[in-house]
């Protein structure tokens, strides 16, 4: 009972809301993402209030979901749509394809519950599907793999939606539609509307019966290949009021919406504010009013103007520093880096013939099969992204950008969380360096593409975070450790000296190792039960090819892939992926990396000489492996763990200014 209400906050915070308004709740929008990670950061202080008032407030809002609750609903084919060649796809029986957003819908009659039509082009002629409202999340799926000249366009997706609205409570006598493509309007199966529109966007005045329900029929079926897109205007389908006002599909739209923003108000003082207020400051209250100012116009801007930011809160007072300023902050500069490239779309839709839409596929896959085989009876490639993006998804619907910015916000937050821990000037050098290049755009891009390094990366933090912070979390360690493997096997040297380390602090307990060991043969367990063959991990089907070295010229085969790991900008390769900014960067955390060592060498000890092995284990398989492709996907995890053993070794001796002050003086 101890914790009963700070449950039952988190369960009003993901009680869904009919009109997605002000507090739509699951899958998680931005203004909630927020509120639970301020709810988690104070789960203990919350349990000081009884739990009666919590339990009140959920009851409310799930009387309000019941009763106000949208029957609309769209159904999203894909008839019009010719699968790739290689698309490796399992046909799905269904008429409807199937919706993180709606992870119980009857896919024989819709894909998800809809409040509004609002699918339109954020620029004019875009001819790209990636910068509109449609969010068609399905699309990132091996059936849409294309990747030759001659295949479909995936930028050009045709669409297929049937739409129904429940008209009969919203009194409208006249609809105001702006579409592109095909469309048809029926009511009681009588066609009131017929009319198709490519070379530009059309608007029409509809009169409908306002006792009857609307049928839509909406199809933008042209082919095209990525050499070959038309002139016009993609995909648009607006449904307005006489006024162009958007058309909200549930009845009583103002009131419910009056309703939840008083309900929700009122919670936020009762539940939370009135029992966390001690630790809010100015600074909390600009952060919570700059991220949502940011989410609600998706505020995009350079590079440069973020590194600025970062440097002018570093330098804020130390008495502003706590976790939520912390978390805050993190969740508004990944929202500013992933808003830069994803400004209007919410489906960040992979490129074909890449190892993200292989991972979203097979997520996909988990999801409409209701069974655990994700997309291969025996692994062929890593096995544990595609279980935990599935999961995300589940939390995150389809907003695919919410979900990247919250993997980027826990990056960077560990890192905010050790700074605000060791407090130096030094400390803050580090820490811009380190949030510097995690900002950067190849990183980030990373993090977009859904690759399988990109899942371990928020694990790998929070274990050097833990570690900082000295924390006897047994059990927690060795499931973080588990799942960093489990994702990316070649993390394994690594992390086990990063379990070594937390043994000889007395933060683990070998009677747990048994965690770690059960994560580990997951892998096994999957290709025996589903493959029928005894496979212990990964049946790689291009493993020759990611060998990258000559026995008979080994030591100038060692040297060129040295330079790739530190990154030579000579190299075409290379300079095709990042900037010489991005590299710089990069040539600076190695610089200050190997001057905290030169400068502990004198208090070196086992601890510290087991912690600056760690990134040195992360980069050195790439020495004799793959460290190129889609340059520095490979890398990333030990420029990261340089961040933090930097951090963690000046922490321990203030090696960067108290040594060169001392030299300065001595000269």
């Amino acid at each position: 009972m101890k914790y009963t209400n700070s449950f039952l906050i988190v369960l009003f915070i993901l009680i869904p809301s009919p009109t997605e308004y002000i507090i739509d709740s699951f899958p998680l929008n931005y203004v909630n993402l927020l509120l639970l990670t301020i709810v988690i950061l104070n789960f203990k202080k919350l349990t000081k209030n009884t739990f009666h008032i919590s339990l009140i407030f959920c009851l409310i809002k799930l009387v309000v979901l019941l009763v106000f609750s949208s029957n609309s609903y769209v159904c999203f084919n894909d008839n019009n749509v010719e699968e790739a060649q290689s698309s490796q796809f399992k046909v799905s029986k269904s008429n409807c394809r199937a919706s993180f957003n709606e992870p119980t819908s009857n896919l024989d009659l819709y894909s998800e519950k809809i409040v509004s039509i609002n699918n339109f082009q954020l620029l004019e002629n875009n001819q790209s599907i990636q910068n509109t409202t449609w969010d068609l999340g399905f699309v990132n799926d091996k059936k849409y793999n294309y990747f030759r000249e001659y295949e479909q366009s995936q930028l050009w997706f045709p669409i297929e939606a049937y739409y129904f609205i429940e008209n009969s409570e919203l009194n409208y006598s006249i609809i105001n539609i702006k579409y592109s493509g095909e469309l048809i309007i029926y009511q009681d199966d009588i066609e009131i509307f017929n009319d198709n529109s490519y070379n530009f966007i059309a608007e029409e005045l509809i009169v409908v019966d306002s006792t009857k329900d609307i049928n839509i029929d909406y199809k933008f079926k042209s082919f095209a290949t990525a050499t070959t897109l038309p002139g016009y205007t993609y995909a648009t389908l607006i449904i307005s009021n006489e006024s162009s006002g958007l058309l909200r599909l549930i009845s009583n739209f103002e009131i419910v919406v009056f309703i939840e923003l008083i309900l929700f108000l009122l919670f936020l003082y009762f539940c939370i504010f009135k029992y966390i207020n001690t630790i809010f400051n100015n600074l909390t209250y600009l952060l919570i009013f700059l991220s949502i100012l940011i989410h609600q116009i998706k505020i995009s801007t350079s590079t440069i103007i973020i590194f600025i930011f970062i440097l002018i809160y570093l330098f804020a007072p130390k008495s502003y520093f706590n976790n939520i300023n912390n978390f805050l902050f993190s969740f508004i500069i990944a929202s500013l880096s992933i808003f830069k490239f994803f400004p209007l779309s919410n489906t960040i839709y992979q490129r074909g013939g890449t190892d993200g839409l292989r991972y979203e596929s097979h997520a996909r896959d988990i999801f409409v099969t209701n069974n655990l085989q994700g997309g291969e009876d025996l692994f062929t490639s890593q096995p544990g992204s595609r279980y935990l993006l599935y999961i995300l998804k589940n939390i995150f619907g389809e907003n695919d950008v919410l979900q990247k910015i919250f993997i980027l916000s826990i990056l960077y937050f560990c890192i905010l969380a050790i700074r605000n821990s060791f407090y130096s000037q030094e400390i803050n050098v580090i820490t811009f360096l380190g949030l510097a290049y995690l900002v950067s755009s190849p990183t980030v891009l990373l993090v977009s593409e859904s690759l399988s390094e990109t899942f371990a990366w928020p694990f790998i933090a929070l274990l050097f975070l833990i570690y900082a912070q000295n924390q006897k979390r047994s059990k927690t360690i060795f499931i973080l450790s588990g799942l960093i493997v489990f994702i990316r096997l070649n993390y394994l040297p690594a992390i086990s000296i990063f379990l070594i380390l937390f043994r000889k602090r007395n933060l683990i307990k070998i009677k747990d190792l048994y965690i770690f060991l059960s994560i580990l043969l997951l892998p096994l367990l999957h290709n025996l039960y589903f493959g029928k063959i005894l496979q212990l991990w990964v049946r790689s089907i291009d493993a020759q090819s990611n060998i990258r070295f000559d026995m008979a010229s080994l030591i100038p085969s060692l040297i060129k892939n040295l330079q790739i790991i530190i990154g030579d900008f000579s190299n075409d390769v290379i300079r095709s992926y990042v900037s010489l900014r991005f590299l710089f960067l990069q040539y600076l955390l190695i610089i200050v990396f190997i001057a905290s060592i030169l400068l502990t060498l004198r208090k070196i000890n086992l601890n510290r000489l087991l912690l600056i092995i760690i990134p040195i284990l992360f980069l050195a398989p790439h020495l004799f492996f793959d460290g190129i492709t889609e340059y520095p996907k490979h890398l990333v995890a030990g420029y990261m763990s340089i961040i933090f053993v930097t951090l963690l070794l000046n922490k321990e001796t203030n090696f960067l200014f108290s040594k060169l002050k001392l030299n300065s003086a001595r000269y």
